[in-house]
């Protein structure tokens, strides 16, 4: 399916449309926008939240593990701001900040592990939640995709 004159290439038999209808429809529409910029309209900051929230858990999981090395500086990811640096296209490297910790033990090691745990499920649910939010918008543009089939 393509319309005439278009430099689209031809799709597979399996999304054509079905005999009887147009041949420039949802599927080629979507196709002719370009995927990331299309994608990215409709997912919005959704897909870098998720981003920055699977980074958040792996940094709170670096803490915990090192829950007991002397001298490690427990970090975390300020998700706010590295959420606004995503939206106005920047990195996000001056999101990750050290965290300062109520007592610093002796060894000189900043982690409080009750303050991780806390954080990374906090972190975990929202991250969840995202995830839900980006599931059902992905199911709503394959089914306008699809045509209601």
């Amino acid at each position: 399916c393509r319309p005439a004159g278009s430099a689209l290439p031809l799709l597979p038999r399996t999304i054509r449309p079905a005999a009887g209808k147009a041949a420039w429809h949802g599927v080629c529409i979507a196709m002719a926008m370009t995927g990331p910029d299309l994608i990215d309209r409709q997912l919005g900051l959704h897909a870098d939240a998720l981003r920055l929230r699977s980074q958040r858990l792996d940094i709170i999981a670096s803490n915990i593990a090192n829950a007991a090395t002397p001298g490690f500086k427990a970090r975390d990811l300020d998700f706010r701001s590295a959420l606004d640096a995503a939206a106005r296209g920047i990195g996000s490297e001056d999101a990750l900040r050290y965290r300062v910790p109520v007592q610093v033990s002796l060894d000189g090691n900043t982690v409080e592990l009750a303050t991780e745990q806390t954080a990374f499920t906090e972190n975990a649910l929202e991250y969840r939640a995202t995830l839900s939010f980006l599931s059902g918008r992905i199911e709503t543009m394959m089914a306008a995709l699809k045509g209601g089939e």
